[in-house]
């Protein structure tokens, strides 16, 4: 798969399908795969379903946790 908007989006919900599930994604907007666009929309739910996913994934929560931001530091 070359490298576009189109590509990256798609490649985007293939990775987030893949660990919650479509029926998940419902209603979520991906404007284009870099998610730093202010298109994207994604649902309070889906967002901790996808924190879940990834803190209990044991090849990817090592990197993963200490990268998020702690309240108060």
């Amino acid at each position: 798969m070359s490298g576009s908007w189109t590509n990256g989006t798609a490649a985007l919900r293939a990775s987030v399908a893949g660990r919650i599930g479509d029926s998940t994604m419902q209603g979520w907007t991906f404007d284009d795969g870099s998610g730093l666009s202010r298109n994207n929309r994604v649902s309070a739910m889906g967002a901790a379903q996808w924190l879940r996913a990834m803190a209990l994934d044991p090849r990817i929560a090592p990197t993963y946790l200490p990268s998020l931001a702690l309240a108060g530091k």
